[in-house]
């Protein structure tokens, strides 16, 4: 679909305002959509990137433009396109803020720019952002460009106490913000989110040493750091096993609930397949499956974390 809408936005784009002579543009995401595990309600994380190879000044179509207008202009019209309203919703919503600078950068980023921004200036949790990014459309020879760059930022190495202590800060801005009972899967103690963060904290710990563990999904990343011996082979694939069942569960629930999961408004057709995907008998069951899980996390996390 992105890959459809690009082409089409471009198309009607050069038509008027012509092109770049000798540039490439690219979409990356991020995220659920990074690590193609999006789900009902994902939004979608993207930066826009840019080369303009021989630095020419504007645009040679009718209706010209300077070279950074128009590639914010073209990224702008791309996201009017795929956040049309329909008669059965937006297609998709857009989230902007993980570009360089976040809300008050540039819509669309040169890629010498977004180099250099993350070679002197972006945060830890930029840097854990992407871990899940990849390229997804535009122009073959950047996308290949953009692959190398993000492997280079990723195996930068950060001294281990100020990536812990990062991500423990952030891990603990999330405790304040979200309601943490154990059905919101993502944000609970020991969800998908603790998942994420371990498997973060575990690629920019070891990528300066092991560029090869570096991946987007999480069941890849924690299969590549038990191949490379830098974690315990049945603990990867116990968070590799937990992991799959709590992004089944929230699977079903976001699907069945358009913010908080209410526990006490599952249906039986709900908790049947709760029920399913946990491989219990009952509710009561469900609850302690559910929590025996998640507390599991939270001490693999600790483990590997050495809290």
């Amino acid at each position: 679909i992105i890959k459809n809408i690009l082409s089409f936005t471009f198309k009607n784009f050069k038509n008027k305002h012509g092109e770049i002579v000798d540039s490439e543009f690219a979409i990356i995401g991020l995220g659920t959509l990074g690590s193609n595990e999006m789900q009902f309600r994902s939004d979608l994380d993207l930066i826009f990137i840019y080369e303009n190879k021989k630095n020419i000044k504007e645009s040679n179509g009718i209706n010209k433009l300077p070279t950074s207008k128009y590639f914010a202009r073209l990224s702008q019209q791309f996201i009017s396109a795929i956040t049309s309203l329909t008669s059965e919703g937006r297609i998709f919503e857009i989230d902007m803020r993980l570009r360089p600078s976040g809300n008050s950068g540039p819509i669309a980023t040169s890629i010498e720019s977004f180099e250099q921004y993350h070679d002197s200036s972006s945060w830890t949790w930029e840097k854990m952002a992407l871990t899940r990014a990849k390229p997804i459309a535009g122009d073959k020879m950047i996308i290949d460009k953009i692959n190398l760059l993000l492997k280079k930022i990723l195996s930068k190495q950060i001294p281990q106490e100020i990536l812990l202590n990062d991500i423990l800060s952030m891990r603990e801005r999330i405790k304040k913000q979200y309601n943490r009972d154990k059905w919101q899967i993502k944000n609970s103690p020991g969800g998908l989110l603790d998942i994420q963060f371990l498997a973060q904290y575990l690629q920019l710990l070891y990528s300066s040493n092991h560029t090869d563990i570096l991946d987007q999904k999480i069941k890849n990343i924690f299969i590549n750091l038990k191949e490379r011996n830098l974690l315990n082979s049945d603990i990867a694939d116990n968070i590799i096993e937990i992991s799959d069942m709590q992004f089944n569960l929230h699977a079903i629930i976001s699907l069945c609930f358009k913010d908080t999961a209410d526990q006490t408004k599952f249906s039986d057709e709900i908790s049947s397949k709760l029920i399913n995907i946990l491989n219990v008998k009952n509710k009561f069951e469900l609850n302690l499956k559910l929590g025996y899980l998640q507390n599991s996390i939270i001490n693999y996390f600790n483990t590997i974390t050495n809290l």
